[in-house]
């Protein structure tokens, strides 16, 4: 009786701290719709679903990770098992596709793959990097005030919606001022509006990341085809563009 007892507090307690973690994330991305968050299958990181998207956080919300998760036990990616099920419940995509290793350069950079004419312009100066972001994504929005701190960058950006869905920022390429309307988007003061025939560069941009192996969000790609995964401070940004690191 007293064993029954001990197992039925400790469910309990294990409830709610499965519920509190839930809370905070859901509390730390507002504008995302989140369907499902799970503590439980890649503990010590939580599953987070929202629509055919997939990405991961630590229980506190803190850290966020984005990307593939592997059980080595099992030999199997959980997440392309968790992506294999969306397809079904929502339909297939051209994801199978995609290339599996993480591509470190590309010989010709984003031609022929991302539309130059689906690109959110911002900033001034000679220098240029291509950039993938998501509004929705704390990095994307750290990276984009690195890029305004060095002043002499101009950045192409091709949004997707891999983290907070395709809402917010089909909003931005409807904008009549996009660039204002991406900085709006990445302090979450943008409210999702009515969509537009640009809008489906979202969906455009998500299409060619899949086709080159790209997955994750912010990714910079330098003229020469360098890839760069997630945020960058100002030096480090400085330094990655003159090829320095």
């Amino acid at each position: 009786m007293r064993k029954t007892l001990r197992l039925a507090v400790l469910a309990l307690g294990c409830s709610g701290l499965a519920s509190a973690d839930e809370s905070a994330i859901r509390s730390a991305f507002p504008n995302t719709n989140i369907d499902s968050v799970d503590c439980s299958l890649t503990s010590p990181l939580c599953e987070v679903v929202a629509g055919k998207s997939v990405f991961y956080t630590t229980p506190d919300a803190r850290l966020m990770v984005i990307g593939r998760v592997f059980d080595l036990q099992l030999g199997r990616s959980i997440t392309d098992d968790r992506l294999d099920a969306l397809d079904a419940k929502y339909g297939a995509s051209d994801r199978s596709t995609a290339p599996r290793t993480v591509p470190q350069s590309l010989a010709n950079g984003l031609k022929g793959t991302f539309d130059p004419k689906d690109a959110i312009l911002t900033g001034e100066g000679e220098r240029h990097v291509s950039i993938i972001a998501d509004p929705a994504c704390p990095y994307c929005a750290g990276l984009a005030e690195s890029v305004i701190a060095l002043g002499d960058v101009r950045a192409s950006v091709y949004l997707v919606g891999s983290v907070g869905g395709r809402a917010v920022p089909e909003t931005v390429y409807c904008a009549g001022d996009t660039e204002t309307a991406l900085y709006q988007a990445y302090t979450r003061s943008l409210t999702p509006g009515a969509s537009c025939e640009r809008a489906m560069a979202v969906a455009r941009n998500e299409r060619a990341a899949r086709s080159l192996g790209l997955s994750g969000t912010p990714i910079l790609i330098r003229d020469d085809g360098a890839i760069r995964y997630g945020m960058l401070g100002a030096s480090d940004l400085d330094a990655w563009l003159k090829g320095e690191k």
